[in-house]
């Protein structure tokens, strides 16, 4: 919950005063002297812009961390940075390409005539598999709010390529309200007690 408050605000910050409350909140960190206490389970929530943190203290509340995300406004912007030379066609395969959001199509990087399914499930979500297996999570909550119809779209082929890993997930869908989030609490709690 506080890595995505910080992260709302880089957005909203000048480069120099968010490097500034970047450098802060890591000092911060590193000098409290109370660790957090270990939970149930180790989640990695997936979706589109939710920078309201209800939805991750509905998580936190049912005994989960949130230990990444791969969401708009979260860390799916910093995963990749721009590679040299630096020039507009780098920048745009930056955004394009590297980023990997569901508003842009990613083809099977495989050259072969014959297509793959799990291929091409492989070449879209491979990046999902690394962050799953180097933050040691145990659970996938995949939100999405309602009419974000690119997440929506994606969410039976993430589920599937999911389930191949053994890779528990749950799929919400809210309309970006604390109130819609309510009826999924009792959900959300479910799913993290059988992770437990």
């Amino acid at each position: 919950m506080e890595n995505l408050e910080v992260m709302v605000s880089l957005f909203s910050l000048p480069v120099e005063e968010g490097n500034e409350l970047l450098e802060a909140v890591i000092r911060e960190v590193k000098e409290r002297s109370i660790k957090p206490a270990k939970k149930k389970a180790r989640l990695l929530v997936w979706g589109p812009v939710f920078d309201n943190t209800s939805l991750y203290e509905l998580i936190e509340s049912a005994g989960a961390d949130v230990v990444v995300d791969d969401t708009c406004v979260g860390t799916r912007a910093f995963w990749a940075d721009v590679k040299a030379p630096y020039n507009l066609h780098a920048l745009a395969q930056r955004y394009l390409v590297d980023i990997k959001c569901p508003r842009t199509y990613r083809d099977t990087q495989h050259q072969e005539t014959e297509r793959s399914y799990d291929k091409d499930l492989d070449s879209r979500f491979s990046y999902i598999k690394k962050a799953v297996t180097d933050w040691h999570v145990n659970g996938v909550i995949l939100q999405s709010v309602k009419y974000c119809d690119t997440h929506g779209y994606e969410v039976p082929n993430l589920r599937h390529y999911l389930d191949t890993l053994g890779i528990p997930s749950i799929y919400i869908e809210h309309d970006y309200s604390e109130r819609s989030l309510a009826p999924i609490k009792t959900r959300v709690e479910a799913f993290v007690e059988t992770l437990g």
